[in-house]
């Protein structure tokens, strides 16, 4: 349905569309749906960058994958050229932090495969660390 959607002449691909300004990109990482990330990923003029903002955190396509624990969208996010995987949100929490203090080790194995280690410092893993403990994360 999104791909037969995009085939639309002048469809405009990142419509913020509720009050915390999610877009379609965001709100299918999210969601967890590979398909329609894909097919936006492919969109021209797709703003792979945007942010949403509830209550003030500033996360991105990244963070909402990782939010709703799919790590295949992840996977698929961070083959993306223009997508960085060391943003932190408006807290300072990177996405390596937020999957670790949410247990996704799905996510965090296919972030710490996925991102080069130039961008993945010592003190952001031991910080990851930290937040699982500190959530209570075992596996």
């Amino acid at each position: 349905v999104a791909e037969a959607l995009l085939a639309a002449p002048g469809i405009e691909v990142n419509p913020e569309l509720r009050t915390d300004a999610a877009t379609p990109l965001l709100v299918a990482a999210r969601k967890g749906s590979v398909g329609v990330v894909a097919a936006l990923l492919k969109a021209h003029g797709i703003n792979v960058t945007a942010v949403r903002d509830p209550h003030g955190l500033r996360r991105n396509s990244i963070m909402e994958a990782i939010a709703g624990g799919h790590a295949k969208v992840l996977t698929l996010l961070l083959s993306t050229p223009g997508i960085d995987a060391s943003t932190p949100d408006a807290t300072g929490a990177t996405p390596l932090v937020q999957a670790a203090s949410l247990g996704h080790g799905d996510c965090i194995a296919a972030l710490l495969a996925g991102t080069p280690p130039e961008y993945r410092t010592p003190t952001d893993v031991i910080r990851a660390l930290h937040a699982a403990v500190a959530s209570g994360q075992r596996g």
